[in-house]
């Protein structure tokens, strides 16, 4: 792999998030061998880490759409500008972020009306994701149909990497829902008491959108993009279109 790389970079978004779903798991391994007695550090590490794991694939899942309408050239016809796309989604994405991880540091309380205060902030911190999440894939729904002809006629598959939007948006929002079941039913529920859920619709689906961005990702359109200007360029020298000429060529006189 070299460096500076289009797939360095790849790797290196991917890096954070699996990082943090180890620790979460890493931590409910602790909190498993102290059964039956448990504490609660591990089990709030565990709970935690694995709720903000896909905070940092959110970003990347959000630079996708701009990258693809500036790529295919409809900037225009995107409904939220792309000036402020990223920048809108992930600052909500980031109050999200926040008001979950107070919440995970008041669910380590002795107190468990502080406790559940947590719970409950962990719980409105996920509706905030799911929000977010919903309303991102509207916009790119909206925007794959105003520029369904630049995504369809690009030599890049510019529709591939919608797909791969709807695809990791959909996973983390049914992970984000049933998370949100499990705080809802509270901590005797029948998700957090079966461990097959956990497993199924956490571990398996993160690592679903994982997969999914080491064979698609924003950086591999951007170089996409440049293959095919190349390409093109080329295509109209080979069929003798003007040729450009260096500003020290044009100086000299004939």
């Amino acid at each position: 792999m070299s460096t500076g790389s289009a797939s360095d970079i790849k790797y290196f978004h991917l890096v954070p998030s699996l990082a943090v779903e180890t620790v979460g798991f890493a931590a409910r391994a602790v909190a498993n061998r102290q059964v039956p007695n448990t504490t609660i550090g591990p089990y709030v590490i565990q709970t935690l880490f694995l709720i903000i794991a896909p905070a940092f694939l959110a970003a990347s899942i959000y630079t996708m759409l701009g990258r693809v309408a500036v790529g295919v050239g409809a900037e225009d016809l995107c409904p939220v500008r792309l000036r402020w796309l990223t920048k809108i989604f992930v600052t909500n994405h980031v109050v999200s972020f926040i008001i979950q991880m107070a919440g995970g540091g008041l669910m380590a309380s002795d107190k468990a009306s502080t406790a559940t205060l947590g719970s409950h902030l962990v719980l409105a911190g996920l509706i905030i994701q799911i929000v977010i999440f919903g309303s991102f894939l509207v916009v790119t729904a909206i925007f794959q149909r105003k520029a369904a002809v630049q995504l369809n006629s690009h030599s890049s598959h510019a529709q591939k990497y919608i797909w791969a939007i709807y695809l990791s948006g959909a996973l983390i929002l049914i992970r984000s829902i049933v998370r949100v079941a499990e705080f809802i039913e509270g901590f005797h529920g029948f998700i957090i008491t079966h461990e097959v859920f956990l497993y199924v619709f956490d571990a398996l689906l993160m690592a679903a959108v994982l997969v999914t961005f080491n064979f698609i990702y924003p950086s591999e359109f951007s170089k996409k993009i440049k293959s095919a200007a190349i390409a093109n360029r080329d295509a109209e020298v080979a069929q003798g279109g003007p040729e450009r000429k260096s500003p020290e060529t044009a100086a000299r006189p004939a």
